[in-house]
């Protein structure tokens, strides 16, 4: 089978790329253009780890995928409660679409993230569904410490 070329992919609406967040996390792309893909995600080897931005997705489901290391998920249900959970190196947790959630890499981390789903793109981002969260739930979960979290999560995965 012969193997495609960078520019066969692209053409075929394929975006590859990396970039570094305002967080410091290290992330290597590879999306489609309608909005579905894979993101791998480090955290800074020279920087505190922090949590990401809250939102949620109108279409979009993303499945998390511990590769090593722990991972931190909050999510604010419809109610209004804030939940967070721990998982190690092998579990899988999945976002539901209108679900505020947010995600925290302690040190070491590393995982893959698959977004995938009907995407219900944000004018405001470029056509991609992503969503901020209140700035409530965004607040809350960047209050929590690392022992916060490991007080407030039964550890899982």
């Amino acid at each position: 089978m012969p193997k495609l070329t960078y520019e066969e992919l692209t053409d075929q609406g394929f975006i590859f790329g990396g970039e570094c967040m305002p967080n410091g996390e290290l992330r290597v792309r590879c999306m489609h253009d309608s909005g579905v893909g894979y993101i791998w995600t480090q955290p800074p080897q020279d920087m505190q780890p922090t949590w990401q931005n809250a939102h949620y997705h109108k279409g979009v489901k993303e499945t998390y995928i511990v590769q090593k290391g722990q991972m931190a998920f909050a999510t604010r249900l419809s109610d209004g409660d804030c939940t967070v959970q721990l998982y190690g190196a092998g579990a899988v947790v999945t976002s539901q679409p209108g679900v505020e959630h947010n995600v925290y890499l302690f040190a070491g981390c590393a995982i893959h993230t698959v977004k995938h789903g009907v995407p219900l793109g944000n004018p405001d981002k470029g056509g991609a569904d992503w969503y901020p969260s209140s700035e409530s739930f965004d607040t809350w979960c960047k209050s929590l410490s690392e022992a916060d979290m490991r007080h407030l999560s039964g550890s899982l995965g």
